[in-house]
């Protein structure tokens, strides 16, 4: 496959998964304004519940328009011809992690080196997870 084919794939990839979550944004934003419309003809226990799971649809839109933000920051670095490349060793992303995360700015090895190293710098847990002096 030439590079121009290869870039063609992933643009037509980013921009079919892009697609694809902006449906989901407007569907789940139709959902949640139609079951907001029904809150106010319930009771108390349905309308807490409702706006729980309001809660948690609201937390799900804001990490999908997080995703479509960061595909948007990919198809850029595709113009740039900067895509599929490793942000911090330069070496080619392996086609099949960009199929399973298609907004990967790192290659599999330089990702698990930078995930390691906040668990390094972390402060130590307390083994005590409850304290029955403050119960």
């Amino acid at each position: 496959m030439t590079a121009k084919q290869r870039t063609i794939r992933l643009r037509r990839m980013l921009e079919s998964y892009r697609g694809q979550l902006l449906g989901e944004i407007a569907e789940s934003m139709r959902h949640v304004r139609d079951e907001s419309r029904a809150l106010h003809a319930s009771d108390v226990l349905d309308r807490v519940e409702r706006v729980q799971e309001e809660d948690i649809d609201y937390a799900l839109l804001g990490i999908k328009a997080g995703t479509v933000r960061r595909v948007d920051e990919a198809l850029r670095r595709l113009d740039a011809d900067a895509y599929g490349l490793c942000a911090e060793c330069g070496q080619e992303i392996s086609d099949q992690r960009l199929l399973a995360m298609p907004f990967a700015i790192r290659c599999r090895d330089c990702e698990e080196r930078a995930e390691a190293i906040p668990r390094r710098q972390a402060p130590p847990r307390s083994p005590v997870l409850f304290d029955e002096r403050y119960a």
